[in-house]
């Protein structure tokens, strides 16, 4: 089975538009950079399904403006 939904929506952007309200919340206008960073950190700890989140929700927080 894929890893996303039948309308095409992976599970990674599931998970980041749930984090996304917190997230802008307790970060708020560098929701963006810290999701950059926490990217970063998920490669190198080699957690690639979780960089795809961060990924995701760095795109997600990213559209705010």
């Amino acid at each position: 089975m894929s890893n996303s939904s039948a309308i095409g929506e992976s599970a990674a952007l599931r998970e980041a538009r749930g984090l996304k309200g917190g997230w802008v919340a307790r970060f708020g206008s560098d929701s963006s950079v810290v999701a950059q960073m926490m990217i970063t950190s998920m490669i190198d700890q080699n957690l690639p399904l979780r960089a795809d989140v961060y990924r995701e929700l760095a795109g997600l927080v990213g559209n705010q403006n």
